[in-house]
């Protein structure tokens, strides 16, 4: 484990035992200990934690986050045991620790702005043409923010009932559940590739979405097919995972902001016809 502070920097190595009950709890143990080092373990601050696993096979998982507020890096602790416990305790029998790497970034602030508003113009968007969303955002004892992202609305859109989505990283991994609820990883590989998603909570999320019920395969959504189609398709396993599916993603942006975004919006264009 490493931690940069403002003023010092310290490192703390230690034998973890790859345990499917304790890897987690252990691991939290020697953040608590690195952060207490340097006298941050309580009180507010801001916190950016990577997380690196070096796996026996020689495949690596990259997980990290962002925290800020009051015990900050309680929860920055917290948090880090949860993807060690996914893979300890995911029953792949492929799926052993060699090392576990922490980098932690502390600031002596608060880095939070609440996502408070968001306008579009046209008043009418048409699909096919681009629309300007202006979301506000009030930093932490700090003067409000505008930001403007550019959406082009596919031509796809029309006559959908069309929804705009806005918050974090970790809203974006909740919206995606809803839609398609995935059930347990069929195999290491899988597992993986889930924690490897991005979910920082400095990233702004805007999702366009077509409230729409639909097909995916493997989490992504399928165009509209033929009910002939449809129906090989959820009789053949081998394709990968197929099933049901509400809403479609029909555009997103990921914007990195300066803060850790707290809150969602949510803007219902309703059918669009034109």
């Amino acid at each position: 484990v490493t931690v940069d502070g403002p003023s010092t920097q310290t490192s703390l190595t230690a034998q973890v035992v790859d345990h499917a009950t304790f890897s987690g709890a252990l691991t939290q143990i020697v953040i608590y200990s690195a952060l207490r080092s340097v006298e941050k373990l309580l009180g507010l601050a801001s916190l950016d934690v990577h997380l690196r696993v070096q796996l026996t096979d020689g495949r690596r998982v990259e997980w990290n986050q962002v925290f800020s507020g009051l015990h900050a890096t309680l929860f920055a602790a917290q948090a880090v045991g949860a993807p060690l416990s996914e893979l300890t305790w995911s029953g792949q029998e492929d799926v052993h620790l060699q090392s576990v790497h922490v980098d932690i970034r502390i600031r002596e602030d608060v880095r939070v702005a609440q996502i408070m508003a968001a306008r579009h113009q046209p008043q009418s968007p048409r699909p096919g043409h681009p629309m300007t969303l202006q979301i506000e955002l009030d930093p932490f004892q700090a003067p409000r923010e505008q930001v403007e992202i550019e959406l082009p609305l596919p031509a796809t859109a029309r006559g959908l009932p069309i929804q705009i989505r806005i918050g974090n990283g970790s809203s974006a991994l909740t919206w995606a559940a809803e839609r398609f609820p995935e059930p347990t990883p069929r195999d290491s590989d899988e597992l993986l590739a889930r924690l490897r998603r991005p979910r920082r909570n400095d990233d702004l999320v805007v999702e366009v979405i077509a409230d729409v019920p639909g097909l995916a395969l493997d989490g992504t959504a399928l165009p509209a097919l033929p009910g002939s189609v449809r129906h090989w398709l959820q009789q053949t396993p081998a394709v990968g995972r197929v099933g049901p599916i509400q809403g479609r993603v029909l555009h997103s942006v990921r914007l990195r902001v300066p803060f850790v975004v707290k809150g969602e919006q949510v803007i219902d264009l309703g059918r669009l016809e034109q």
